[in-house]
């Protein structure tokens, strides 16, 4: 339980100061510049996560599960993987400037496109590395990398708004930062685990042995990134510059939820891995009671962002109001953004290929055609549904998939009783606000009442269910 703790600190720690510089650096954009501004950040974003996945492919998670696993296949895993993916790195960025250059009109875009591109495309080496210290479960190592990363970058912006730097120039300050990160990752990894790592020449066998198994998770990851990025994408060659910005103002909420997800996930996917190749009983109680943790704190927290959206939206932003709709509208979605990525990891730490692909090819064929009407018809506030209609596809799929395996969920029953709390929460408030109250007095009652109806109902997590979790 101590290591689970100290992991879970040390990803916290590390990421948040990561993710401190990702989150208010849009804000800032917003508040420094315009909405217009900020709309091309959220295009260039978008473009440089899409493009930086092809260098990832499923190398990152898949050497963190071999390597966890098996120990001893370090030295192949790190000296074919690093081959493969320096490869993928020089097509990508050649790819992304010629692609660029050609179809963004826009120089200003053009520029913030390629820059965004080069910050993600090294930080991906560097998140090769820190698979490798993951699959140790030596975290606190990851909160040393990126808090290197964190203190340049952050000293960069800082001066960079101070002198009112173009936005162009501003997004310069990210690159000294993980290129420090990527020179300390190889340094450290090789200094702990020197006595696994050893030397191997790369060969062509086993790196098409590796890229075979990470193929289906590569895919799916890259499924994933486009069900969260399309939205921003076609919301740029439908509205204006101006619309994207008021959008992702309120999206980067749900967009953080997903992230953290993922870092909850990250500390225990090693767990995880191990609990599946060893015993499917003690996996399927692990996943169970993950899931139920984090419905018993989201469903109040969910509760929360839908009465509490246009504070948020003035505390965060200062204006922008025009954005609280969209973030009462992604509210409902925070919940399934949470249980999705477990269902997601889950799968994978089974090596359920063919299950998690086809729920993630589903998912981004549901948006490519949802997301592009409901614009249409109703500007931003219809991406904000197509997103809640995604993630409901994607947890409904995900869930009769593990009924039907019976792998993961032995019953679906706290799932629909979530369901019906939240849906229940919103009817409750919206008739309190009918007879008056304010937000924050509907917030508190609505809160409470949620917290004696669980008590009575006996669905407070239990103290072997935590003590499972921790491991």
């Amino acid at each position: 339980m101590r290591r689970t703790l100290i992991n879970a600190a040390s990803v916290f720690v590390g990421e948040f100061l990561i993710r401190l510089v990702n989150f208010f650096v849009p804000i800032l954009i917003a508040r420094v510049y315009d909405s217009s501004a900020l709309g091309k950040y959220s295009f260039g974003l978008a473009c440089a996560v899409l493009a930086a996945l092809v260098p990832d492919f499923g190398l990152h998670l898949l050497t963190t599960r071999e390597v966890a696993s098996r120990p001893e296949t370090l030295s192949t895993y790190f000296w074919n993987v690093q081959c493969v993916k320096l490869v993928l790195i020089v097509a990508t960025a050649t790819l992304v400037f010629v692609a660029a250059g050609l179809w963004v009109a826009d120089a200003e875009t053009r520029h913030i496109v390629w820059i965004l591109t080069l910050r993600l495309l090294l930080q991906s080496l560097s998140q090769f590395f820190m698979a490798v210290i993951k699959a140790f479960e030596r975290m606190h190592d990851l909160a040393m990398l990126q808090a290197v990363n964190f203190s340049l970058v952050a000293l960069g912006l800082g001066f960079g708004f101070y002198r009112n730097w173009p936005l162009v120039a501003l997004l310069c300050v990210f690159l000294p930062g993980v290129l420090c990160e990527v020179v300390l990752g190889g340094l450290l990894v090789s200094k702990r685990f020197g006595h696994h790592l050893g030397f191997s020449w790369p060969s062509w066998r086993q790196m098409r042995s590796i890229s075979v198994l990470a193929f289906p998770i590569g895919l799916s990851v890259i499924l994933i990134t486009l069900n969260l990025r399309l939205d921003v994408i076609v919301l740029s060659w439908l509205r204006s510059a101006s619309d994207v910005g008021l959008f992702s103002a309120a999206n980067m909420l749900s967009t953080g939820f997903f992230l953290l997800a993922s870092l909850i996930i990250a500390v225990v996917f090693p767990r995880m891995s191990r609990l599946a190749s060893r015993s499917p009983e003690d996996f399927r109680d692990y996943v169970q009671v993950l899931l139920k943790f984090c419905l018993f704190f989201l469903i109040p927290v969910s509760t929360a962002i839908f009465f509490g959206a246009d504070l948020i939206i003035l505390l965060v932003y200062g204006h922008h109001g025009g954005a609280a709709p969209v973030l009462k509208i992604l509210a409902f979605a925070v919940p399934m953004i949470f249980l999705n990525a477990i269902f997601f990891y889950a799968f994978v730490a089974r090596g359920r290929n063919s299950s998690y692909l086809w729920v993630m090819a589903t998912g981004v064929g549901t948006n490519l055609f949802v997301s592009p009407v409901l614009t249409w018809l109703f500007s931003f506030e219809g991406t904000a549904l197509a997103n809640l209609l995604r993630e409901a596809c994607l947890l409904l799929l995900f869930i009769e998939l593990s009924l039907n395996e019976q792998s993961l969920l032995a019953s679906a029953k706290v799932l629909i009783q979530s369901a019906g709390i939240l849906a229940a929460h919103t009817v409750f408030g919206l008739g309190l606000l009918r007879l008056g109250l304010g937000a924050v007095q509907v917030l508190i009652v609505v809160v409470a009442v949620y917290l004696v109806v669980t008590f009575a109902l006996k669905g407070f997590p239990k103290k072997r269910e935590l003590l499972l979790l921790a491991g």
